[in-house]
């Protein structure tokens, strides 16, 4: 589970320019991107849990907790910079919620 996690901050971090970009798009193409990334949720959930479980199984723990740490310190500094104009609407049901005084460390002891 662990290693998911972290396969989700480094997508996450990676893919920040491309959502910057198709946020900035006129609706329509917006719309026709969320079209393509729902008809891809399939393929992508069988591709997502058997990267995940190999990952998990391949890399140590030790090496997980501290790129994991590293890449949320990262996404938290690069939130730190954004300001309120460069937001994008999220769907109502999502719910977020971060603390920047926790480590997975504090969570996935090595």
């Amino acid at each position: 589970m662990l290693f998911h996690m972290l396969l989700g901050f480094l997508i996450m971090r990676a893919l920040l320019a491309l959502v910057r970009l198709v946020a900035r798009l006129p609706s329509p193409v917006g719309r026709g991107w969320a079209r393509l990334l729902n008809a891809a949720t399939k393929p992508f959930d069988l591709v997502n849990f058997l990267g995940s479980r190999l990952g998990g199984s391949v890399v140590p723990r030790k090496v997980m907790i501290v790129l994991c740490d590293r890449t949320v310190a990262a996404l938290h500094r690069r939130l730190d910079r954004e300001s309120e104009a460069d937001s994008l609407c999220v769907p109502g049901n999502t719910s977020v919620q971060v603390s920047s005084d926790r480590r997975v460390s504090d969570h996935h002891p090595a």
